[in-house]
């Protein structure tokens, strides 16, 4: 986006295409607008926004090669090369933490926790019955798992294992859970929240090097709110040649999060603030 009110790193991030390059003069051919991000980041918001004003023209979905808020990968059977355009949204470490710490969807092993025991525990979990099971019979290495993932980068693999019991919630009912271990193969959890929300990052990023993906814009929930959508719907309608026909989000106030303040010393001294720095945020 043009506007220099953008963090430098993101508009660095935005600006940059893919090295699958088009002629001066010739126009991709975009076939989909793909919105990837974290829970708890406005993606649904963005997402139906994008579909009001582009999807009677182009494909607007939530996903790439994965639902939204997952790890994606590349499939080039999946979409045609330099066809996509992908959205990455992003939000603020404090208030992003905080708000998965109310609410961690997907993951009933961090429920109804202090600031700091949800930010110190690993993420993940046992596995369930069905899981268990395909470690006995030796079938670990022959299954796909829930959203194409092999079976040691998450918990649950089985959907028999995919709504578990937890005693924790209140509600007592049953919650779809979704464990992403780490993706280097191990088959082990991540340190903490932190550490999956670093490595989510750099996955997303990655995307832009993707064979189908023309051009990825990151994009923070925080700009999108206080300066409203009209800049991402222009480069929208700039790289797809389609004319947006929806009203534009006008800029709102932005309703901070007041943060503890061992919180917030403690995730200042504890993020990994290079790879935030990718993303325009820096510590308070």
């Amino acid at each position: 986006m043009p506007n220099s009110n953008f963090p430098a790193p993101v508009q660095d991030i935005i600006a940059k295409e893919t090295n699958h390059a088009t002629s001066a003069n010739a126009r991709p051919a975009i076939k989909t607008i793909n919105l990837i991000g974290e829970r708890h980041s406005g993606t649904k918001w963005i997402t139906s926004h994008i579909e009001d004003c582009f999807q009677d023209q182009v494909k607007v979905l939530n996903r790439y090669t994965r639902y939204k808020h997952w790890f994606q990968y590349e499939d080039s059977q999946l979409y045609a090369p330099n066809s996509s355009i992908v959205v990455a949204l992003f939000r603020d470490s404090y208030d992003w933490l905080e708000s998965m710490r109310k609410k961690p969807y997907h993951s009933p092993n961090h429920f109804d926790l202090d600031w700091n025991t949800f930010l110190t525990r690993p993420w993940g979990m046992d596995r369930g019955p069905a899981d268990l099971q395909l470690i006995m019979e030796g079938q670990t290495h022959n299954v796909t798992c829930m959203h194409r993932f092999p079976f040691e980068n998450i918990i649950p693999c089985s959907k028999l294992d995919r709504n578990m019991y937890n005693g924790t919630q209140t509600s007592g009912k049953k919650i779809g859970v979704n464990y992403e271990l780490n993706q280097d193969g191990s088959g082990s959890a991540y340190e903490s929240i932190l550490q999956l929300r670093s490595e989510k990052i750099r996955n997303f990023l990655d995307v832009q090097n993707y064979a189908a993906v023309h051009k990825v814009y990151a994009v923070q929930f925080e700009y999108m709110v206080t300066m409203g959508t009209s800049e991402l719907i222009d480069e929208l309608e700039n790289v797809t040649g389609y004319t947006a026909k929806c009203q534009r989000s006008p800029p709102h106030a932005l309703n901070r999060k007041n943060h503890n303040a061992s919180f917030v010393q403690w995730v200042n001294d504890h993020l990994d603030w290079e790879t935030e720095h990718l993303i325009g945020y820096h510590p308070r």
